[in-house]
């Protein structure tokens, strides 16, 4: 009989079989050259949740079912399907190895592997393309609350968090610098805010060029303050005249007050020092200017 039989299952993968019902022998076996019967099954290794026992009542009684044993020959598991026919009590079966049964699934689990990988990858950089697009808009918005857009300096909020950073970073002493843009009030009034702007811009620019764009601040509408940490007093004055020639050049004057200290450093009186300096220069500019600065409003 298999030698007339035709078996296409499966890819001609199957092994079919013809079982008596009555007797469990089989009337037709394409897998093996002689012919047994389903007690020859017994003691063979299981899969879980399948028996030989339950296979065997199932022959008998004539019921459709599934088993899965390990074969002898090949050494893996094969998946058994057996099913009652209208001849006699005769049943059909077919058996085919775990690896061929499961080939496509393992190229599907292959495909699928690759797809989660390509979505772990995807996700992977969306997070880190977030991240960074995050930490640049926190960075941006840090910046705008810190800089003054106009000037291009720390404000003032920057210097109050920074101020008592200042005594650690220093060694011996500190010094700050406090200057106020002489003019700014005659200036907007006679050529336009926009030229008052200019004017701010050059001596924002100016001192950051000077004492550096970490310790240089606008501390009010005209008013600035930098820091300069372990300088001597000439190294301060030639600045500050360095200062006052560059923008003599650009005929804008700012008037500039220091106060040094030793460690330890009082940040708050050291400010109030050189801010009180800076006003005792900037009279001294308007007298020497004529101007009557109680009139200028």
């Amino acid at each position: 009989v298999p030698e007339k039989f035709e078996n296409t299952a499966y890819e001609r993968q199957a092994a079919a079989y013809i079982i008596d019902g009555e007797n469990g022998e089989f009337i037709m076996d394409t897998w093996h050259k002689s012919l047994g019967k389903v007690a020859d099954f017994a003691g063979r290794e299981a899969a879980k949740g399948y028996s030989y026992e339950q296979m065997q009542q199932d022959v008998f009684d004539g019921n459709e079912g599934y088993c899965v044993f390990k074969s002898k020959s090949i050494g893996e598991y094969l998946y058994y399907y057996y099913q009652p026919t209208a001849i006699n009590k005769w049943q059909v079966a077919l058996s085919v190895p775990e690896s061929f049964a499961f080939r496509d699934v393992k190229r599907t689990n292959l495909l699928l592997i690759g797809f989660m990988a390509i979505e772990v990858l995807l996700l992977a950089g969306y997070l880190f393309w977030m991240l960074q697009t995050t930490k640049k808009e926190l960075y941006e918005k840090q910046k705008l609350a810190e800089t003054d857009v106009l000037a291009g300096l720390l404000k003032r909020n920057s210097n109050e968090t920074h101020l008592e950073t200042y005594p650690a970073k220093c060694k011996n002493n500190l010094t700050c610098i406090y200057a106020d843009a002489n003019g700014l009030h005659e200036l907007n009034n006679t050529k336009g805010h926009a030229a008052g702007d200019k004017m701010l811009q050059t001596v924002a620019h100016t001192m950051q060029n000077y004492f550096g764009a970490t310790n240089t601040y606008r501390v009010g509408g005209d008013e600035f303050a930098a820091f300069a940490k372990d300088e001597s007093p000439d190294s301060i004055r030639n600045k500050i005249n360095e200062i006052n020639d560059c923008l003599a050049r650009h005929d804008y004057h700012a008037s500039i007050g220091t106060c040094r200290q030793e460690m330890p450093i009082d940040m708050n009186q050291m400010i109030k020092q050189a801010e009180e300096h800076m006003y005792k220069e900037k009279s001294r500019y308007y007298e020497q200017k004529g101007i009557d600065r109680r009139r200028r409003l």
